[in-house]
């Protein structure tokens, strides 16, 4: 199972706020696949999927604030 983390965004922010999920949990998502956008400072910022499977244990919900590289999902493998 690999985890999904918001990656340290450079900027003066520690913090980034969930605006919109594009995936539900135990969908299939592909490397690639924009699973989630953030705002920070007004900026938007697309995180995609690093690994195929099934997007699990989502952790946050739109207009959550989370700080930076924050464990947010899991994506388990399909054996």
């Amino acid at each position: 199972m690999g985890k999904v983390t918001l990656p340290n965004i450079v900027t003066a922010d520690r913090y980034a706020t969930i605006a919109q999920w594009f995936y539900d949990e135990d969908e299939y998502v592909h490397i690639g696949d924009t699973l989630f956008e953030v705002m920070v400072e007004e900026t938007t910022y697309n995180i995609v999927a690093e690994m195929t499977g099934r997007l699990q244990n989502i952790r946050f919900k739109e207009g959550d604030v989370i700080a930076l590289t924050e464990h947010v999902a899991d994506i388990a493998e399909d054996i």
